[in-house]
């Protein structure tokens, strides 16, 4: 993998992301993700495990768990701590194809060349912008708060909020995640050699996209639960 590629986002305006996509070269940043996002889930899972066990034990949940399940929700030990991690990871997996796919449906529909593999390898090498070094900068705030309740997002603007849709919409625009799409949008232009506006007007399509979806299965997550 070339590192030179952390500069596409001041420097080169994604020709080095545009290079691997066309090459498809995705192996060594993958790896690179699904190892960090692992080692992520390792080192905060104690703390993430007794706030799930407090919002669980404060959820319509609870009810169908007797004392002694409720009272081990947040009981720790490595191999809890083994099994979130390798979880972690095949979601991260299947999160990447399932993005990777629809920016390959996004785009081709619009008339731009590549296989789902350049955009697969698109989404992965732009990942490592919010997966890696946005998910590095939460577990260091995760750490230092002994919380998971930390935000990079407009949403903590509207963290005391009742208005959860607010709060839900604010929080799409994470300040990572907007890396990631521009990012994404200046390799794909250069890889396509297709207008900036056009790339730019197909990424925020996906952006609303990918929002309403996130917003509808949170908002149905907090329905079900009672939260």
């Amino acid at each position: 993998m070339n590192f030179t590629f952390f500069d596409t986002i001041f420097t080169d305006n994604g020709l080095t992301l545009a290079k691997l996509i066309e090459k498809k070269e995705f192996k060594a940043s993958l790896l690179i993700l699904l190892l960090l996002i692992g080692i992520f889930t390792f080192i905060t899972h104690p703390i993430e495990r007794v706030e799930s066990a407090e919002k669980i034990r404060n959820s319509s949940l609870s009810e169908y768990m007797n004392e002694n399940q409720l009272k081990n929700l947040d009981k720790y030990n490595i191999y809890t701590a083994i099994q979130s991690s390798i979880f972690s990871i095949i979601i991260t997996l299947i999160s990447l194809s399932i993005a990777g796919f629809f920016i390959y449906i996004f785009f081709s529909t619009a008339g731009y060349e590549g296989t789902y593999s350049n955009y697969f390898t698109a989404v992965v090498n732009a990942s490592l912008i919010d997966i890696g070094i946005g998910g590095l900068f939460k577990t260091i705030l995760i750490l230092i708060k002994n919380t998971m309740n930390i935000n990079t997002s407009l949403g903590i603007l509207f963290a005391g909020s009742s208005n959860k849709i607010l709060y839900l919409i604010a929080n799409q625009f994470d300040i990572f995640f907007l890396l990631y799409l521009y990012l994404l949008g200046l390799g794909i232009t250069k890889f396509s050699k297709k207008a900036a506006k056009k790339t730019f007007f197909i990424i925020s399509l996906y952006f609303i996209f990918k929002a309403l979806i996130v917003i509808s299965l949170s908002l149905f997550t907090i329905k079900f639960l009672d939260i």
